[in-house]
């Protein structure tokens, strides 16, 4: 017997195919533990950011793609678009911010965010969360400290019809850190 419900909501997470590398643009900021602390914090924890300082980093290709992991952060940035999209399916139950960071490439800057999300510890099983704390949020952690946001699937659809090169995975789809080859 299948046990979802009718307000399950399936979750999704960027594929580890469509996110690009990029790495500190300042070698100093490459060597600050606090900000890189405060980065991670904010990429993967459901504390809410009280101060930010905004990240520069360099993207290896350009022009960038529109999901990059920086390495020395171990966080995900979001091109505009991304966030546009998001945003676009956003309920009012929706608890997360985006916070600025700088993308250099050779030839312009573009403007980047790290996703800090407050809804956390959902149960997931089977790519599935239940109950209202998921089904009324665009954006989910739930694996808070080991994991990168996951998506609704709204959230899903807006990102991927909105963003060339930017596929979604189911969220139980077992995934290998981002600063690894697959």
């Amino acid at each position: 017997m299948d046990s979802t419900r009718d307000d399950d909501v399936t979750l999704w997470e960027v594929a580890l195919g469509s996110i690009g590398g990029a790495s500190m643009a300042d070698p100093d900021e490459a060597e600050d533990a606090d900000l890189l602390e405060a980065a991670w914090a904010a990429a993967h924890t459901s504390e809410e950011v009280a101060d930010w300082t905004p990240l520069r980093v360099r993207a290896e290709q350009s022009p960038p793609p529109a999901v990059l992991y920086v390495e020395e952060a171990e966080v995900l940035v979001y091109a505009d678009a991304v966030r546009t999209a998001v945003e676009g399916v956003e309920a009012p139950a929706s608890h997360h911010d985006w916070l600025p960071v700088v993308v250099e490439t050779d030839d312009a800057e573009h403007r980047y965010w790290v996703l800090s999300c407050r809804v956390a510890d959902v149960e997931l099983s089977d790519g599935r969360v239940e109950g209202a704390r998921a089904r009324d949020a665009a954006v989910v952690h739930y694996r808070v400290g080991d994991g990168f946001p996951a998506f609704s699937d709204d959230a899903r659809r807006a990102i991927e019809a909105a963003v060339p090169g930017v596929v979604l995975e189911r969220a139980d789809t077992p995934m290998s850190d981002p600063g690894t080859p697959a």
